[in-house]
């Protein structure tokens, strides 16, 4: 979530700057302009200039919004962090079915998950480790799920 902020913050800053300077350029200075001083008391905002400023506040609001929806369209908006339940790791099976990881304590559940239901399918009993990041998820849980299965035929 801080690296999110942090890159938001960042593009943010970019285009204050890029932006900035381009209109600051068209901004009279009042040493080195030859506009006389009553002028500028007088009409000290043009319309165009209510414009821009309108134009800059919703770009800013819009870019708020797409990047919160698209936080949430990709799973990433947790605002309460909680240590005893974590999703370990997830994999698409389809347009909208998951199979999930979940730690809750010291046990990891293998959960299904799809728009009606959600059902727990197995408790692991070796967790994964989470050590190996290297390790490519959707071939170790297709592996586990294959054990699974493989034992579940034993057992009939």
């Amino acid at each position: 979530m801080k690296l999110i902020v942090h890159r938001v913050f960042i593009i943010l800053l970019a285009l204050n700057f890029f932006f900035g300077t381009a209109f600051a350029e068209n901004t009279p200075v009042l040493k080195q302009s030859k506009i006389p001083p009553k002028a500028l008391i007088s009409d000290p905002v043009s319309g165009g200039e209510i414009v821009q400023v309108v134009i800059g506040l919703l770009l800013v609001l819009g870019s708020i919004v797409l990047l919160v929806w698209l936080m949430k369209k990709m799973g990433r908006f947790n605002l309460i962090k909680n240590d005893k339940l974590q999703i370990i790791a997830a994999l698409n099976l389809g347009a909208r079915e998951k199979v999930i990881v979940v730690q809750v304590g010291d046990e990891q559940i293998l959960i299904g998950a799809t728009p009606t239901a959600i059902n727990k399918l197995h408790v692991l009993e070796t967790p994964l480790d989470l050590s190996t990041q290297n390790e490519n998820f959707s071939t170790t849980l297709s592996e586990k799920i294959k054990n699974i299965i493989i034992k579940k035929k034993e057992l009939r």
